[in-house]
């Protein structure tokens, strides 16, 4: 991307601007934004033409922190090792 400077292991982080690894929005030196609703550069969030969609249930018009269905839920996977049968904090 032309105009961005990103030093080698200066930062771990990702620029909220550009969307690159490696700098923070405040060190990026990009002349176009990206938008936090589409990805596409050269706009921001409240300049985006594509409308809103909640992450709960996927339809348009709101956000999920406003939306009326029941949260989705998510799985969880644990990954164990060992013999469980030795374990001192194992719940049983």
């Amino acid at each position: 991307m032309k105009g961005v400077v990103v030093e080698k292991g200066k930062n771990d982080g990702k620029c909220y601007k550009c969307g690159l690894l490696r700098h923070r929005a405040f060190e990026c030196t990009s002349k176009e934004d990206k938008c936090g609703k589409c990805g596409k550069l050269g706009h921001k969030d409240d300049e985006c033409k594509k409308p809103i969609v909640c992450y709960n249930c996927k339809e348009e018009g709101h956000k999920s922190n406003v939306c009326k269905k029941p949260k989705a839920t998510r799985g969880k996977v644990f990954a164990l090792s060992g013999d469980a049968g030795e374990a001192d904090n194992l719940i049983r």
